[in-house]
């Protein structure tokens, strides 16, 4: 059977944790509140999360692995891409699934699916296992996580057993990079729409970066809908919190709506709505 939300959670699932699961709606569109830090994990103020590049490449406790290692072991599989961005941001949302350990389930919570100042966040380091690039060595989860987090969602969702290893053929339904730009052109250069369906890719390109089908930096995320003033609300990675203070580096998967155009803090730069990207598996 294929592992989607419905049949993780249950049709009680969100009712454990006294939750519930509302449908998107055009008349009430909510953008999530960001995950809290526990202390342990560091602050979130701008002395927590400089200097780079110490930021979050310190290996966390191993009982942040196993949590991180379960919440894979669980994510849904053999079903769209959506539902597994979906269930992580969820996770983000204090929907936490049950980990069938009470240890475990101490020590989960939605800081799981943000970026830790201290440690990396072994969840995030995860989603890099769908591109070529290992962050560990670099930056950790500071290193810039939209397109992992989107690559590992295909994978997943292409996935046809719960294992937590992504095969090389599910991996190739993505594009194995961790830049953003790799999806100006995903799957093909003709895979533009521009009358995108909820679960279709979005795509941002930074200005003065490469265009057209060469990497280049930027954002990618999940399409929900368009919204009336404009903006795009999207389900993604490395998406920032407004409240965040400058030099700091908090990012969450999250619900966002996100304008077509926006500018980059603390720079003179923009980025700038690209295209919609389909392809038959994300809808």
């Amino acid at each position: 059977m294929a592992i989607t939300r419905r049949n993780l959670f249950g049709v009680g699932g969100a009712a454990a944790v006294g939750l519930a699961l509302p449908a998107p709606s055009r008349a009430q569109v909510v953008e999530d509140s960001f995950p809290p830090l526990p202390t342990f994990y560091g602050g979130d103020n701008q002395a927590d999360f400089v200097p780079k590049p110490l930021l979050g490449n310190v290996p966390p406790p191993a009982i942040d692995r196993q949590v991180a290692a379960k919440l894979i072991e669980l994510a849904p599989y053999n079903c769209t891409p959506l539902e597994v961005a979906t269930y992580f941001r969820d996770i983000g949302q204090g929907i936490i699934p049950d980990l069938k350990s009470p240890a475990l389930q101490a020590r989960v919570g939605r800081h799981f699916v943000r970026g830790w100042p201290r440690f990396y966040n072994p969840l995030i380091i995860e989603f890099f296992k769908s591109t070529t690039l290992d962050p560990t060595n670099v930056d950790g989860d500071g290193t810039h996580w939209c397109a992992a987090f989107v690559n590992w969602c295909i994978a997943r969702s292409r996935s046809t057993t719960s294992s937590p290893v992504l095969t090389p053929e599910a991996r190739r339904s993505g594009t194995r990079s961790a830049s953003s730009g790799s999806f100006r052109c995903w799957p093909t250069a003709q895979s533009v729409t521009n009358t995108p369906k909820r679960g279709d890719v979005v795509v941002w390109a930074r200005d003065g970066t490469v265009s057209g089908c060469s990497i280049g930096t930027g954002h990618v995320a999940f399409f929900l809908e368009e919204l009336s003033d404009g903006r795009i609300l999207v389900i993604g990675g490395n998406q920032r919190d407004p409240e965040t203070v400058a030099g700091a580096t908090q990012s969450a998967v999250c619900q966002k709506a996100i304008p077509k155009v926006y500018s980059i803090p603390r720079t003179d730069k923009k980025k700038r709505f690209h295209s919609y990207r389909s392809a038959n598996f994300l809808t």
